[in-house]
């Protein structure tokens, strides 16, 4: 029988590989580049977690729960 492995089994192996690959990678390049990538990541790292944060500070404030109860 084949062994057809699952998305989070690829996703667990990919992406250290990926990540370390990436690492070695940036060590061979010179410093402006290395610098200018290590930036970018850093802004867009930044810009995602700020925009999570947001959203979820939105939902809180848009939800409106009921705190009394009709009474008939």
């Amino acid at each position: 029988m084949r062994f057809i492995p699952s998305f989070r089994t690829v996703r667990r192996i990919a992406l250290p590989i990926l990540m370390g690959a990436t690492v070695f990678q940036i060590q061979n390049c010179s410093q402006p580049v290395r610098d200018s990538f290590l930036t970018g990541i850093q802004t867009s790292l930044t810009g995602l977690v700020t925009s999570l944060i947001n959203t979820f500070f939105l939902v809180l404030t848009t939800t409106t729960i009921p705190t009394t109860q009709t009474v008939i």
